[in-house]
């Protein structure tokens, strides 16, 4: 059972199509990485799970898989260029002065570009009223 987690990271769908422990184990050695798994392969799996049907659908299920792998990595790639994408539009002079990432977090932080703004303006006097106006966010009055 252990080993059948640990290959189903590598082929989960291997699971659906072999579903005792013993043949699991012995189609997943012959496979190995299912990257490399051809239709030239099909001889040797029909004799480990003795229908060649079965050893079809194995081979079909790692090419999908191949597949749905390379289209994650493709939407992968547009999330994580996403964030640079907005702060070039956004705050361009902040994302080439600190960074993409750290220039987005302190937006993040601050909740909008606008409260980072006013958080930190460049006159100190109002730095300052704006830090006192942020200390006394907390303070109530009585009445």
């Amino acid at each position: 059972m252990r080993f059948r987690e640990w290959y189903s990271w590598h082929f989960p769908e291997l699971g659906k199509s072999v579903t005792d422990n013993y043949l699991y184990a012995k189609v997943a050695k012959s496979i190995e990485d299912k990257s490399r798994l051809s239709e030239d392969r099909l001889p040797d799996l029909t004799d480990i799970v003795g229908h060649e049907d079965k050893a079809k659908e194995i081979i079909e299920a790692a090419k999908a898989s191949m597949e749905r792998l390379a289209g994650l990595s493709e939407y992968r790639k547009g999330i994580y260029d996403f964030p640079g994408i907005k702060m070039n539009d956004i705050a361009p002079n902040l994302a080439s002065l600190i960074g993409v990432v750290v220039g987005a977090r302190l937006i993040s932080h601050a909740c909008s570009l606008t409260n980072l703004a006013l958080f930190y303006p460049s006159d100190p006097w109002r730095r300052e009223s704006s830090l006192q106006g942020i200390k006394n966010q907390g303070k109530h009055t009585q009445i």
